[in-house]
């Protein structure tokens, strides 16, 4: 029997890294995030290049992107007012930027003398962005008063697979629009897909003739989109690139501001429990059937969130295997198998995220599952690792 799987990371593989602190400065814990107003770019595209600096830790960016020092301008100043930008929030500044790129890198290097001792830092965190593609990224470095932190050096870099055309952040509900991309890597196929305020993700209309993808779709309903074009390269499937759009209505100004379908039926203390009933009555929102939490899947989900706590990574597999040998490991043989997780600062960011997320999305509301297993692992700065396991199994 053919085996259906759906592996999905809430950043869309937005992997984070973070750089050491010095030694003389103490681990500092996560404080009440200060509300960010996000004003939009009137359009998503890209390049947007950008002169790199002739001094200073910008100059390490060979290809410099105006928005992604934009972007790490934000992080360095969240920095300084002692509210860290969360790294659950990189992709939708990227988004309000108007910047397509996806799996983005985040580093930052906060303390007294923090920028006297990160060029080589930062040489080796770029060197380690390796998913093909062309490199380009934004680096920056501020400093605080007396009473600050000391120095920030704020980077945001990823491997960029493929360009985007302008496509507008703002619409009319039932407006034709066009997405154009152009692949700076070789491509046996390429597809978009799209993903309204609600519902499951749906495939339109595209082509690919040699480096262009091309296709268009209508936004009909009111309220948030997410466009992404996949392409099947080298390394396999994935997105290369992404714009949110808003129909009718103005895009959200601050992170995570709107709860998503099924938030409002959270119950309990436990961050698990919550994200159970989060999930069910968002799938009753579609007249889909709940899930039930079953004992072998949830020891799964919780072994890999710990695992993902303890490695500092936002992935399927850390060094434990991905989620089909896992699954084997404790003599599970679903029909279909999904996997999403997840790094937020509570359970509902956490369901926002992984609502806001195409793969993610088609998880939650795939009609064959029957059962799930969660695991939600809270970190020192109380922020929650979360993998949620979902099965077929009937």
């Amino acid at each position: 029997m053919a085996l259906g799987v759906g592996f999905a990371l809430a950043l869309a593989a937005c992997g984070a890294e973070r750089g050491p602190e010095p030694a003389s400065v103490p681990p500092r814990t996560a404080k009440p995030q200060a509300p960010a107003e996000y004003a939009w770019a009137t359009h998503t595209l890209s390049p947007r290049p950008a002169d790199p600096p002739s001094a200073d830790l910008g100059a390490l960016c060979v290809r410099s992107d105006a928005a992604l020092v934009r972007v790490a301008t934000r992080v360095a100043t969240r920095e300084l007012g002692g509210h860290p930008l969360d790294v659950t929030e990189l992709t939708f500044a990227l988004r309000a930027e108007g910047v397509p790129y996806v799996w983005p890198r985040l580093y930052t290097l906060v303390g007294p003398s923090a920028a006297a001792s990160a060029s080589e830092r930062l040489t080796t965190w770029l060197s380690g962005v390796t998913e093909g593609g062309e490199l380009r990224c934004g680096i920056v470095q501020s400093r605080s008063g007396t009473a600050g932190p000391g120095d920030v050096v704020a980077g945001v870099a990823a491997s960029v697979l493929a360009d985007l055309e302008p496509l507008p952040t703002r619409v009319r509900i039932g407006e034709w629009l066009r997405v154009r991309a152009r692949l700076l890597v070789p491509a046996s196929e390429a597809s978009v897909l799209v993903l309204g305020p609600r519902g499951a993700p749906r495939k339109v209309p595209s082509s690919l003739s040699g480096e262009l993808v091309d296709a268009r779709f209508v936004a009909d309903r009111e309220g948030d989109w997410l466009v992404q074009v996949l392409a099947t390269v080298a390394g396999g499937p994935r997105p290369i690139a992404e714009a949110a759009l808003s129909a009718g209505t103005e895009p959200p100004s601050s992170f995570a501001s709107q709860p998503a379908p099924g938030e409002a039926g959270a119950t309990g203390d436990d961050p698990a429990a919550r994200l159970l009933s989060m999930t069910n009555a968002a799938r009753s929102t579609e007249g889909l059937s709940p899930v039930t939490r079953v004992e072998s899947l949830d020891k799964m989900a919780h072994t890999h969130a710990l695992a993902m706590r303890d490695t500092r990574r936002l992935a399927h597999d850390v060094g434990n295997g991905g989620p089909l040998d896992r699954a084997a490991a404790i003599g599970i043989a679903p029909r279909a198998l999904g996997e999403n997780v997840a790094h937020a600062l509570d359970a509902e960011r956490a369901h926002r995220m992984l609502w806001s997320s195409l793969s993610h999305r088609a998880n939650l509301l795939r009609e064959a599952f029957d059962s799930v297993g969660i695991g939600a692992v809270v970190d020192a700065d109380g922020s929650l690792w979360v993998s949620l396991v979902f099965a077929d199994l009937a």
